[in-house]
């Protein structure tokens, strides 16, 4: 889905980048699964703490996975989509973010059904 939304975004200057929270020591098994799949997006793999990540991130994430986040240009964090978040959640986001409406918030799945934190 992530790979589609991409195409569909890309003309608009959105770009989609995956990011891998696996060990190390898993990063051939990543690179794989992503061949397998047939996901040519940008991918990167956590180096590091995971811990410090996910503060740098979104301090107020707990770390669910998986996760979504929308940042504009400034590398300010817009909006926070906390579980699995599919293309009919994302997209209104993006487009009303890209019209220039607020949509800072956080989207928690799992902890309401259809609840929104702003």
């Amino acid at each position: 889905m992530l790979q589609a939304l991409s195409a569909n975004l890309k003309p608009q200057g959105v770009q989609i980048v995956l990011v891998s929270v696996d060990e190390p020591k898993d990063e051939a098994k990543a690179q794989s699964f992503l061949k397998d799949n047939g996901i040519t997006l940008k991918s990167y793999l956590v180096e590091g703490s995971v811990a410090d990540f996910k503060v740098a991130i979104n301090p107020s994430w707990p770390g669910m996975l998986p996760a979504s986040f929308l940042f504009d240009r400034s590398a300010r964090l817009i909006h926070f989509w906390g579980g699995e978040a599919f293309e009919n959640e994302i997209v209104p986001v993006v487009e009303s973010f890209l019209a220039g409406k607020a949509v800072e918030a956080e989207t928690r799945f799992g902890l309401a059904p259809g609840k929104v934190n702003p």
